[in-house]
């Protein structure tokens, strides 16, 4: 089992002091709850809690109920997974089982 490597855990800032966590938020867009969604999601916590020292915040959006949202935030496919924050945002389309794909993407890492 490989250890758990957290690089997105800056608790300093460069004067060496405490500075606050990094925020990030991450987006689902799907259409209904389908086992691609569910994959997505799981997929998507089980990446964070590998790889961010802080608690994201995971919105899902369906587009079945608001597909208005699908033209004006740009989303052409689903499962669609959008990093929000921190900048730039990322965009990877899929229920993110290729981790390595999937971290890169959403500018993550490796592992």
């Amino acid at each position: 089992m490989r250890p758990v490597r957290r690089p997105y855990d800056d608790r300093t800032s460069a004067g060496g002091g405490p500075s606050l966590p990094e925020r990030w938020v991450f987006r689902l867009y799907t259409v209904g709850i389908t086992p691609a969604t569910e994959t997505a999601l799981k997929n998507l916590r089980e990446i964070c809690s590998e790889r961010l020292a802080v608690e994201p915040e995971i919105q899902v959006v369906d587009l079945a109920r608001e597909p208005e949202l699908a033209v004006t935030h740009g989303i052409f496919a689903v499962p669609m997974v959008v990093r929000q924050a921190p900048p730039p945002v990322r965009k990877v389309i899929g229920d993110l089982s290729d981790r390595d794909r999937a971290m890169a993407g959403l500018e993550m890492g490796s592992l």
